[in-house]
């Protein structure tokens, strides 16, 4: 069920429907569990922060009309530090948000050592 997503979201991609800064994408994995997928990075890898605060309102509406919560790598925070803004922002708005601490690479590394 989860090797949809990249699925799903290379034909996003491929049929440009709605593929642009600002949008969200959703994949249902089953009937209580979704990926949103945030359109908010520019060509060259940096984040567009209004389109980044455009896509956490969408997130947020989601979360809100469907009493969901939210769960984000800390690999996303690392990678979009703007990211920590909006998710406090989340929880201002009562949405339950759930960090989880991804190990980076160089743990792994240390631990098959």
């Amino acid at each position: 069920k989860w090797s949809k997503i990249p699925a799903e979201c290379k034909g996003w991609y491929h049929s440009q429907h709605q593929f642009r800064l600002g949008q969200i994408q959703n994949t249902a994995i089953q009937s209580d569990c979704q990926v949103l997928h945030m359109l908010c990075l520019k060509a060259d890898g940096t984040c567009d922060t209004k389109a980044l605060g455009e896509c956490f309102k969408k997130v947020q509406a989601e979360a809100k009309s469907n009493a969901a919560s939210i769960h984000v790598s800390s690999l996303l925070t690392t990678q979009v530090p703007a990211m920590s803004d909006h998710l406090d922002d989340l929880l201002r708005q009562g949405v339950n948000v759930f960090l989880y601490q991804e190990p980076s690479k160089t743990d792994v590394a240390t631990e098959t050592k």
